[in-house]
């Protein structure tokens, strides 16, 4: 199943087989509803509501745009390059915050953390903290050398 919280799975099929084709069908669109309890007891963003569709033994994001709401439903719609499986998912609120608070891959390497408390952002490493983190990395490599050496000694016993 995709990635997220699922709200509902189900498959549309289109008459016989090879007929929902862009000769047929133009500009096919999907619309669904979700409930807004189900996105308070999930703790759902609804600004994360996908539709995903399988395609190829993988799940593809189709983008939902939320067209209208009552009292009960949230209503949106999807573009669909066809029809298949699909299943309507959204992630809870936590997910999405720490997805946000994640360090942008290009602003990541050993030793260098862009920090917005300390005003450091975008600065070298010290000397200090490269060493710090060398002997710790030399402490774990050590500390596993010696576990394999303690494994090996019983396993000759």
């Amino acid at each position: 199943m995709p990635a997220g919280e699922i709200y509902k799975s189900f498959n549309i099929w289109v008459g016989n087989s090879g007929y929902a084709t862009s000769k047929n069908i133009e500009n096919p669109v999907i619309g669904f509803k979700v409930e807004k309890s189900w996105l308070k007891d999930k703790n759902v963003d609804e600004d994360s509501i996908n539709l995903n569709r399988y395609e190829d033994k993988t799940w593809v994001q189709l983008p939902a745009n939320l067209t209208g709401e009552d009292n009960i439903y949230l209503y949106f719609t999807a573009e669909t390059p066809g029809f298949a499986s699909f299943a309507i998912t959204g992630k809870a609120i936590s997910q999405v915050q720490d997805e946000n608070d994640q360090i942008s891959a290009e602003n990541r390497s050993i030793g260098v953390i862009n920090s917005e408390e300390n005003g450091t952002e975008g600065s070298e490493p010290d000397e200090d903290s490269m060493n710090s983190n060398t002997l710790l990395s030399l402490g774990i490599v050590l500390a596993a050398l010696a576990m394999v050496g303690l494994v090996l000694k019983t396993m000759k016993k």
